[in-house]
């Protein structure tokens, strides 16, 4: 490991209605650069009121989870049509053919997580290490 570089690293998008996606035809940002990640991929996209995603799409390996922080509408399983909104978690294993859309109403903003499926060898608590000599830095 490079000791000049932190083992952590910190990013803030700001509000999820104000993001910046560059004039980006698809509002979606990518987050793994940004945020040094090794094992997963982070995004989040604002799909406008009305909207949908431009296409269907199944992955060859990642499981995803979609998060919906803001808004509502629907993403589409295979053949099964799902009715999303704000704190709706949807989990869709690699061969699932899907895609998502906003309501006609509101726009939908979603975080999207990727991680190889079956990769995950331990998890809280059997990942977790109790550290009780740390404490909480003086501000």
């Amino acid at each position: 490991m490079n000791t000049a570089t932190k083992p952590f690293h910190v990013v803030n998008l700001g509000k999820y209605s104000e993001i910046d996606y560059n004039d980006a035809q698809l509002p979606k940002k990518f987050l793994k650069e940004l945020l040094h990640l090794t094992g997963m991929e982070i995004s989040v996209t604002t799909i406008p009121a009305g909207v949908s995603f431009p296409f269907f799409h199944s992955h060859k390996e990642n499981e995803e989870l979609y998060i919906v922080v803001q808004g509502s509408g629907q993403i589409q399983a295979d053949n099964e049509l799902i009715d999303i909104s704000e704190g709706s978690m949807v989990s869709m294993r690699p061969e699932v053919k899907r895609s998502i859309r906003a309501s006609k109403e509101t726009e939908l903003i979603y975080l999207c997580i990727q991680a190889k499926a079956d990769s995950l060898n331990l998890w809280t608590k059997t990942d977790g290490i109790r550290n009780p000599e740390s404490e909480w830095v003086k501000e």
